[in-house]
């Protein structure tokens, strides 16, 4: 059995302006990342999209970044709440970071 985590994050862009973020994770803590970002629907019709997924041995020019870094580039339309699921495999203990680009 493989040890899995899921992350559920809400980002809120309480800014009148577009904001970027990305999340980061060190690789040397999971094998295999997944981001997932809630869609709105109509009640009890939310979905969430796989946006990618990362392993140890993806290239970096498969990555959004050069980097070996799990990273993921988010935009957050003024005034609006983005809900973000991660799911890691192999996890230790996953430090999630969100930094402004």
């Amino acid at each position: 059995m493989v040890p899995e985590g899921w992350v559920y994050v809400e980002l809120a862009n309480l800014t009148a302006t577009t904001k970027e973020v990305v999340l980061s994770l060190p690789p040397f803590r999971c094998s295999r990342v997944t981001l997932f970002l809630a869609q709105a629907g109509p009640p009890m019709a939310n979905r969430l999209d796989s946006v990618a997924t990362f392993r140890n041995n993806t290239p970096l020019a498969e990555r959004f970044f050069l980097s070996y870094q799990y990273a993921f580039p988010l935009t957050g339309p003024p005034g609006q709440t983005t809900g973000v699921l991660l799911r890691t495999y192999t996890c230790v203990a996953c430090a999630l970071l969100v930094s402004r680009r």
